[in-house]
């Protein structure tokens, strides 16, 4: 059985610039390329099927979609310059010697936070996170997971870093066409999509637990 892919719904002008399928013309007529493989793709605007890029050659390249969907996501951050941070939470539990048993939690709410300074790829230590912004509370950074979340050596990197670190994960329908302004809304306001891969305050917040 022939494996389904991720319909491409952003791909790249011949101006440079990412572009959702819904913003140019039907057909080659679209003048864009794939920014995974950099293959001419044709923009399928029918009446049946939902529109979407697809490879000229039709052979789509592996990971041409999620690449695409990557690229947009952030673009978004960078342009909008703002995003919901998750919430933070630190429980405890105890057991006294007369068998009496207590919990205690401390949290920082989810909280939507203005972006200064907002960098995409730049250099941290050894990493390259996806995006780099700062805000009042101090730096941040922002991975997007489109098919490959965050693995534990990234995770480990992203720790030594002591800067608060988040992750966005999108979870694509094969059959989906992305806007911006459907990925927008999951990418700044979706406050079930997104967790702490490290937050600099989990220590302090696990002793106020206690």
């Amino acid at each position: 059985m022939e494996k389904r892919k991720l319909l491409q719904s952003f791909a790249i002008n011949n101006l440079g610039e990412l572009v959702s399928v819904r913003e140019v013309e039907r057909g080659k007529a679209c003048n864009c390329c794939c920014p995974g493989c950099g293959e001419v793709v044709i923009a399928r605007r029918g009446e049946v099927r939902t529109w979407h890029f697809a490879h000229e050659s039709g052979a789509d390249c592996e990971g041409g979609a999620e690449s695409a969907l990557h690229l947009a996501a952030k673009q978004i951050i960078l342009r909008e310059a703002t995003v919901m941070t998750p919430a933070v939470e630190a429980t405890a539990h105890r057991t006294l010697p007369d068998g009496r048993r207590g919990s205690g939690a401390a949290f920082l709410a989810a909280a939507h936070h203005n972006l200064r300074g907002v960098q995409l790829e730049a250099p941290v230590g050894v990493i390259r996170p996806d995006v780099l912004a700062y805000t009042d509370a101090g730096p941040l950074i922002v991975e997007i997971a489109v098919t490959h979340p965050v693995g534990q050596e990234k995770t480990s990197l992203l720790e030594q870093t002591g800067i608060a670190a988040m992750e966005i994960e999108l979870i694509p329908d094969l059959f989906q066409e992305w806007t911006w302004e459907s990925l927008k809304e999951a990418v700044i306001n979706d406050p079930l999509n997104r967790h702490w891969i490290y937050h600099p305050e989990m220590a302090a917040l696990a002793r106020e637990a206690e």
